[in-house]
């Protein structure tokens, strides 16, 4: 090619990029594609093109331009690096994994590299990989605030949790605004018990966009502390459904701040609020919002009325099941004489965070061979979940899917186990002792040591001393269940 052929070139690639980076695929992906047809050997456009399918979430055909670019130029670490993306999407890690070193082996301090294999390594519980990898990025590019990021969450997995405060600070005092850093710091404050720093940093989440939850755009203003007298107020959820479980106790501290409290809950737990404990009024989502002054989310509550972990408001039970459910299942309970117990192993398969939470069934088949015990399953059942019950069949199932059932259940049980879920939200909220198996990095409500929860009156609390290893776990309640069957026999 001529150099005005290749200036030619670069100006319409520059202008392609361009459109990309506004999210203009369209006309991004037309002038990539006359750029190919005009140069089939010129390897970029092949890449970028790539690039735009991986956004469109067409990976088999990411996958296919990526690698045309690399048979083009395989001295790209940038091209490797998309690659692995790709790869990851199509749950290939081992494919991932062999491009991002190849990029690394191009570029040892290729920095996407290095933060995507170290993610990768966080994502299988290779904490120790994904430190040192984490590291080398912060030596390479210590002001890069993606690399902070990255690597507090990494010391956060290794429970390093006054080291990783740091380097969010540190990526804070670089980047004021960053939503991420802020979110990411309120985490670890909270988790190390410092509730009343960390909740003044969660106020910092709206400003992330990755942020999974969303504040409503109503036509009322946002409750920032305002007298509420003679005033309505509307709550609602934010997250998902443990925080929804976890959070909606706060609009009861409305009540006697407001005229009227309105409180909007996820299908699931609509018949489950306690009105007069919780609101004046509620409604399920997807319902008409009657007319209100303010509004907020639950967890804006939490912010808002600036919680520490001397105002936690403890007060259970603050949900209830029917009286209906309640003679349904005492008479569907009845005819067993042990005592009886439900049980809990995984939550959300489509939340990563489950991947370490869940504990596989064969780990508990220590406790389904104790004696005195009728055992219940409290596990929604999924196309996963159906071949893996207890080989001797122990669990007695008569829980169908609703959440509503669930509780009707446990309200009926002497005691639930069960990893973090759902499931040890709703059976605290519920006030029925409920012991929750922890992973060696819980949530930050279950703070890093400790065997109860301020959240959660009735809740004790067992943990992994080492990732990935629950027998110690399942010996220490073991235990305990020896002793709760020999104070109750």
């Amino acid at each position: 090619m001529t150099n005005s052929t290749n200036t030619k070139l670069s100006e319409k690639l520059d202008k392609a990029i361009n459109y990309h980076n506004l999210g203009k695929f369209k006309e991004a992906t037309k002038l990539y594609q006359e750029l190919i047809d005009h140069e089939p050997g010129f390897p970029d456009p092949w890449n970028l093109l790539g690039v735009v399918a991986y956004q469109k979430k067409n990976y088999k055909l990411a996958k296919t331009l990526i690698k045309t670019a690399i048979k083009l130029n395989n001295k790209a670490p940038d091209f490797y690096n998309n690659l692995g993306l790709v790869h990851t999407k199509l749950k290939n890690n081992d494919g991932a994994r062999f491009q991002f070193e190849k990029a690394l082996e191009l570029d040892k301090n290729h920095i996407n590299s290095l933060l995507n294999l170290a993610s990768l390594y966080r994502k299988s519980g290779n904490f120790t990989d994904a430190l040192r990898l984490g590291k080398k990025a912060k030596k390479t590019d210590p002001n890069n605030v993606s690399v902070l990021n990255n690597l507090g969450n990494t010391l956060v997995d290794c429970n390093f949790i006054n080291e990783a405060v740091l380097t969010y600070k540190k990526a804070i005092r670089i980047d004021p605004e960053s939503g991420l850093s802020h979110w990411n710091l309120s985490l670890a404050l909270l988790s190390i018990g410092k509730t009343a720093e960390g909740f003044a940093e969660l106020k910092w989440r709206w400003k992330w966009k990755g942020f999974p939850g969303k504040r409503r755009k109503l036509n009322k203003p946002v409750w920032s502390g305002e007298d509420l007298r003679n005033k309505t107020i509307f709550i609602y959820p934010e997250q998902g459904l443990g925080d929804a479980i976890q959070f909606v106790r706060y609009s009861s501290e409305l009540l006697h701040l407001a005229k009227q409290v309105i409180l909007e809950v996820p299908k699931p737990l609509s018949r489950l609020v306690n009105i007069p404990k919780l609101a004046t009024k509620i409604i399920t989502e997807g319902e008409t919002v009657p007319t209100f002054d303010f509004h907020a989310t639950y967890v804006d509550l939490a912010v808002i009325m600036k919680t520490n972990s001397a105002s936690i408001p403890s007060h259970v039970p603050y949900l209830k099941t029917s009286p209906y459910l309640k003679k349904k299942f005492a008479k569907l309970l009845n005819k067993y004489s042990e005592k009886k117990i439900g049980i809990n192993w995984f939550g959300n398969e489509q939340n990563p965070a489950d991947y370490f939470r869940k504990i596989p069934i064969e780990e508990l088949e220590p406790l389904f061979e104790m004696q005195g015990i009728n055992w219940f399953s409290l596990q929604k059942e999924t196309q996963n979940s159906k071949s893996k019950n207890p080989k001797n069949n122990e669990l007695i199932k008569i829980r169908s899917s609703p959440l509503e059932q669930a509780a009707g259940l446990i309200q009926e049980l002497d005691l639930v186990i069960t990893s973090d879920t759902a499931i040890a939200h709703l059976a605290g909220a519920l006030a029925k002792p409920v012991w929750i198996l922890l992973h060696h990095a819980p949530d930050w409500r279950w703070l890093t040591n400790g065997t109860t929860s301020k959240w959660y009156p009735t809740a004790l609390l067992f943990r992994q001393s080492k990732a990935g290893e629950w027998a110690p776990v399942i010996s220490e309640v073991q235990k305990h269940l020896n002793l709760f069957l020999g104070k109750q026999a």
